[in-house]
Formats: C-alpha cells, structure tokens, sequence
C-alpha cells in the first residue's frame, strides 16, 4: 500500500508533539510490512530518520519551471532530496505559479517553524502538496492536522 503523509514536523527536529506523533504513525504503518510511505516536510534538514518513510522536502519541490542542471541540484538540494525527483516533480507543475516569491529553483521557501506568517506557509504547503500528490498514484493520503 502506498501512503502519501502530509505533516509539519518529524524527528530529530521537534517544536512540539506533532513530530512525535508523525514519526509514530509512519513507523507503525512501517511495521506493517506492506507500506511505502513518503512523509512530505516544509523543510527537512537532512538528518530525518528515513528507515519508515521517504522525505519529500517541500521546500524543493518546483511549482514553476526552472532549467537547471543535474550538477546545481545536486548542489542545492542534494543532502535533502534527488534531482531525478525534482524533475519528476516539476512534471507535475499544474497551474503558472511565477507570480509568487519562488527562488532559483522555482520553490518556495519554508521556515519550518511556527512564525507569524504561519497561515502564509500553510497556503503555500497546500500549492506544493498539489504538485507532490500528482506526481504518483497513493492508496491513502494522511494530512495529520489543521497545519496540512
């Protein structure tokens, strides 16, 4: 079965109970044998435990079309993320999003953290989590609070 999980936090970067409780779903569903998870993340650092689930940073997730080379991906993102699966995301761009503030990737960028403009980064989430679910058929898609 292949879940598409949408959460805020995972370990080992926690601000609160959400990540702990992410980690523990996707681990259970882990344990179960049959499961590929891919568990998408405002912005992972790198380090995330991935023996349960995929990382998806969202934050380098394209929602414009950028020519850039496989060596720059690598470059920028490459601790966090494959160029083969940023250019199979950025396939999937589904609407013009240029007018928004996008860096050189076409991505928006993410704090992660709660901050003031949280209601910007949830809408903003919502546009990347459009690019990520068209990129692959899922059984379930698991949107773990009010934040995804």
């Amino acid at each position: 079965m292949k879940v598409l999980m949408f959460g805020w936090e995972y370990p080992p970067h926690i601000l609160g109970g959400l990540g702990t409780a992410s980690f523990g779903i996707a681990e259970g569903l882990h344990a179960q044998g049959d499961m590929e998870i891919t568990f998408c993340l405002p912005r992972p650092w790198g380090d995330e435990d991935k023996k349960a689930a995929n990382i998806i940073a969202m934050n380098c997730v394209p929602i414009a079309w950028r020519d850039v080379s496989e060596d720059y991906l690598k470059e920028r993102i490459g601790h966090v993320m494959s160029p083969e699966l940023y250019y199979d995301l950025r396939n999937n761009i589904y609407a013009d999003f240029n007018y928004m503030q996008l860096n050189d990737l076409g991505c928006i960028e993410f704090s992660g953290k709660y901050l003031d403009n949280l209601h910007d980064e949830i809408n903003n989430y919502s546009i990347v989590a459009g690019v990520v679910s068209r990129q692959q058929q899922y059984d379930i898609i698991h949107a773990h609070d009010w934040l995804t």
